[in-house]
This record gives C-alpha cells, structure tokens and sequence, in this order.
C-alpha cells in the first residue's frame, strides 16, 4: 500500500459528482467486429469494475493529499474499500478527523478513467490507483519464473495486475461468452475450477494501464470486443482504523459458468 509521509497534509477538492455519474447515459452503442474499440466501447467494459476514494461525507470532495518531493496533490482511487481503510484510517486517527467525516464512495472505473486521470479538468491532481499488495505480489512470482522482470509490479501504485489464463470463458449477463480479465488471482483460480476440477490453469499477468491502451490500438494483436474484466471479490471487516462500514449498491455478478476452451474469440 502507499506510504503516506509524515509531512503530508490533508486537502479536499470539490467537483459535482453528477459529473462522473451521469456520464453513464451515453454508453450505448454496441461492440463493432474491429480490433480497436472505441472510448464509449472501453467505458462500458471498464465500469463493471467499482474503485474506491475516500470523500467527505456530504459526498462533495475527494479528500486529497500533499506529499514531500510531489508537485501536484493526489488523490487514490482503491479497488476495495477495506485498502481505502487501511490506508486513510491511520491518517483520520492521526489528524484527529471525526469517523463520520470521511466516507468510502464508490465510482466506475471507466469514467474515473477517462473523465479524470485521462481528462482534462484537474490537472493539478496526480490519480493514482491502489492494487491490492497480495496481488501484486502474486503477479511477481508469476512473472519470475516466465524470464519477465517482475520489478513492472514494484511499485506500490498505478502499476495494477491483471490475471488472465488464454483458455477460460464465462457467460455475461448478455448470454455471450466472454474472455475474463481478474483483478484477483484466487477468483481466476477459483473461476478455472469451477470450469473444470481437472484444469490445470497457465496464468499469465497484464498491466492494466497498458491493456486499455491496446484495447483502443488499431493493431492490438487481439480482439477485445469480448472482453470482461472482473473485479476482485471483497470481504468486508470493520476494524478500529475503519472509515465508514461500506454501503455500496448491490453486484448483481456480471459473469457465470465459467467454461476451459482453446481460442481466444
């Protein structure tokens, strides 16, 4: 997780958050037969995954940082809320802020994505996404042995893993199959067995700032229309350092039955 220094000091921004939420209403157009897809077809792939940022509790401001040695503040953005907690907890209990004060808000990833750390309204403002560390310390051990430089997964941010095995598929909501992208190695794990106790998964790691890149790339090797990421599975524990206990809007699942094939359409 992120160290945050003792010299930091806490900032708020205020932005309507309406902004980011209504955005949602033009995601309609449907996936073409072309490789690189485009900012509204990346969007909608990317929103079934949820992030996390610590906010006041009128819901008005992201809480923001200063840190030594950086020129603009920062705000993080988490993929469970219970890392939100572990690393503002600390800090609320140390700048003597009221529990209540402080939320854990969840936002889509896709427009998080592009309306903020692609965009250009707060370019004072560093985004920075939080994996969890198990997880990127399961993609080193993985990328060790394959000859690749596991020090792509060394930093504690912004350099987030996606678990990926060439021959599992699982049925959308839509009743299509899709190609999954985890978060989470152990849901990868989990989903492999449910398709098939005898499958022995060969797991590979991406980077995921570099994988939306290759979904827009025209000469991506791949053919990301049906694609679904997954967003890891979350256990909710609320310790001492906890901000909020979380009340996030119901996850109706947005993948089942997990099957092993060989090819990648």
């Amino acid at each position: 997780m992120p160290i945050i220094q003792t010299g930091s000091r806490i900032q708020y921004v205020y932005f309507i958050f309406a902004l980011i939420l209504s955005c949602s209403s033009y995601l309609t157009s449907a996936f073409s037969a072309n490789t690189g897809l485009s900012k509204q077809q990346v969007i909608s792939i990317l929103n079934d995954v949820p992030v996390y940022a610590v906010t006041q509790s009128n819901k008005e401001g992201m809480i923001l940082l200063d840190e030594e040695g950086t020129k603009n503040q920062i705000a993080y953005f988490f993929f469970n809320p219970e890392t939100a907690n572990a690393v503002f907890g600390p800090l609320r209990q140390k700048e003597g802020v009221d529990a209540a004060a402080w939320d854990v808000t969840q936002f889509q990833l896709g427009l998080v994505w592009f309306e903020l750390v692609k965009g250009d309204a707060t370019k004072n403002i560093d985004y920075r996404f939080v994996p969890d560390y198990k997880e990127l310390q399961a993609a080193r051990k993985i990328l060790d042995p394959k000859g690749v430089d596991p020090s792509l997964f060394s930093a504690s941010y912004d350099k987030v893993p996606i678990f990926v095995d060439q021959s599992l598929r699982v049925t959308g909501r839509d009743g299509q199959k899709k190609f999954p992208m985890y978060f989470s190695l152990q849901d990868l794990l989990e989903s492999c067995q449910q398709a098939n106790k005898e499958y022995k998964p060969e797991v590979n790691v991406a980077d995921f700032c570099t994988l939306v890149e290759q979904m827009q790339a025209d000469d991506a090797e791949n053919d990301f229309k049906n694609v679904a990421l997954v967003p890891p599975t979350i256990m909710l524990v609320k310790g001492d350092d906890s901000i909020i206990e979380a009340n996030f809007p119901a996850d109706d699942g947005i993948l089942e039955t997990p099957t092993a094939e060989d090819n990648w359409d």
